[in-house]
């Protein structure tokens, strides 16, 4: 039997704080910095599936609110106010089909990351020159990679 199953959203916490005070310097929070240990403000994850037994096609948006690239300025640590780094949104396709091989159930699989290729949110370059990480872009929260293809086959062993 066909059907749709949708989960909207799937994930979407939202970071209220990340506050340091080490007692040294001025107390400082990083959510909606989009680089470092900062998080954005906003993560969040759609999936959309259509299962046509034995195949299955599933849809996902993944993504993160736009941020500074720079912490508040203060009078020991001075940043920019002007500075500013996208927010991403990316897309990614699975597609299976489930079989029967060797006695068990087994499935083939094929997959596209970030069809549409876009790329990361790109972070300025830091005092001297200094960069925040290579490429100059969060790491953790942007896709860096860009259009990723896997396939495979999955074998259920009992």
């Amino acid at each position: 039997m066909a059907r749709w199953h949708a989960e909207l959203p799937h994930d979407a916490p939202h970071f209220l704080r990340n506050y340091t005070n080490i007692g040294v310097d001025q107390p400082f929070d990083t959510v909606g910095q989009n680089l470092g240990d900062g998080p954005p403000n906003w993560r969040y994850r759609f999936t959309a599936t259509y299962n046509e037994d034995p195949w299955a096609v599933s849809f996902t948006g993944r993504g993160i609110s736009s941020g500074a690239g720079c912490p508040r300025s203060t009078t020991v640590n001075q940043t920019i106010n002007t500075n500013h780094i996208d927010g991403a949104i990316y897309f990614d396709m699975n597609l299976t089909f489930n079989f029967e091989a060797f006695g068990s159930d087994s499935q083939a699989y094929r997959a596209v990351q970030n069809i549409a290729n876009s790329d990361p949110g790109i972070v300025a370059y830091g005092p001297a020159g200094v960069a925040y990480g290579n490429p100059s872009t969060n790491q953790q929260d942007y896709d860096i990679l860009g259009r990723f293809y896997r396939a495979g086959i999955r074998f259920k062993f009992e």
